[in-house]
This record gives structure tokens, sequence and C-alpha cells, in this order.
């Protein structure tokens, strides 16, 4: 999947710009109490609370067909927080799924599509929820664990990101797959594994430090 949403390159304070770093392809929070995490002690982050600058972040997604074609497109992200306490961290994030758009055309017809019931159910379920359960690093990568809740159902997802810090901003940047059967998206004549990235920013709340 070629760069072009974790991209968890969006944002100006970073110096990206987000759609003119996606020609081609994708990158890309249960009603539910914060998860407790655990974070290696080799985090660049320091202990506070950190809050996801929405307008700069989303969730982007590709989706193919069995035998030709498809779409791209990306999720807004409403909400977002992470905290760290003495090596711990929490966190959750809310998609704006009910925003769902595809970015390869302008077809109406898709778009009321992905909002059926038989793809994302957006009249339903508005919203998806993804909430951390580890923040750690393996090797050179930073692993993300949590549990997406989309529409009635629950599983784990695993995001390798980059993070890249800069002041009290991080960028995270990163890729995974998403198998469409365990959140029942779509029908058999789509491809199982939908890729899905992440370009999150977030700020960490200095003045409650104060």
């Amino acid at each position: 999947m070629t760069k072009s949403l974790l991209g968890l390159t969006i944002v100006s304070v970073f110096g990206f710009v987000l759609m003119g770093c996606q020609p081609n392809s994708v990158q890309k929070e249960t009603q539910a109490s914060l998860a407790s995490a655990s974070v290696s002690k080799s985090s660049i982050f320091l202990d506070g609370n950190y809050t996801l600058l929405p307008k700069n972040s989303r969730l982007f997604w590709e989706g193919k067909k069995l035998v030709g074609g498809g779409h791209e497109g990306f999720v807004p992200l409403k909400s977002g927080t992470l905290q760290q306490k003495d090596g711990s961290v929490s966190g959750r994030f809310v998609l704006d799924m009910a925003a769902l758009q595809a970015t390869d055309t302008d077809s109406q017809k898709l778009h009321d599509h992905l909002r059926a019931e038989d793809f994302f159910d957006t009249e339903t379920y508005p919203e998806a929820t993804f909430v951390v359960q580890q923040l750690q690093k393996e090797s050179s990568k930073w692993m993300i664990r949590g549990t997406l809740q989309l529409k009635s159902f629950s599983h784990e997802l695993v995001f390798p990101v980059k993070m890249t810090p800069k002041g009290t901003v991080f960028l995270f940047s990163g890729e995974t797959i998403l198998d469409r059967r365990d959140w029942e998206i779509g029908n058999p004549l789509l491809q199982n594994e939908i890729p899905i990235g992440i370009d999150i920013v977030m700020e960490r709340n200095v003045e409650e430090e104060i």
C-alpha cells in the first residue's frame, strides 16, 4: 500500500500537507471507560495528558473487489485522548463513521451504499471507538494494541506506528490490515483484507501541569 490515512502527513505544524501526500493509495474509540495499558520504559512520552487534534487526524481505508476495481477514502476522528502516568498509558479514540468519505469518486450512490446496513450501518452506529490497551516499542517500531468496536463487533487491532515528536505535539503514523469479516463489512464480492492507515496528531496539555 503506497503512502498517500494512521499515514497515522497532515498537519502544518509538521510541515506536511495531507491531501497532497496521498496520490494513489491509502494510509490511514466502545462507549466505555478508558482502558489501562502498559508502555515501554523507553517511551519518548512524558507523563501527562494528550489530546487529539481532530482537524489534523484521519483514518484512511482502501477496499478492493475480488475482480478489478475498488475505492479508497477516509474516516474523520472526532476526539481522542492519551494519558501516561508512572509508566502506564490509557487512551480512547472516537471515529465519525457518519462522515466516512470516498476520495476517488463523488458518486452519491457509493456514499449511500457505504453507509448502508450491509456495510457500516452509520444510522445505527454513527461512531466507532478504539480503546488503547498497550503502547510498546518492539524492535524499531512502536506498537499500539487496542480494541476496535465497529458496529456491534469488538476485535483486537494492532498498529505498527512511527512516532514523530515536535515540542508538545506528536504525530503517529502507521498502517495495518482489517479483516472485513470480523466486523461484517460488505459482501463476498470484496477482498477480505482492508488496508487502513492513520495519521494522528496529539498535543500535550501543558497548561494542566502548571
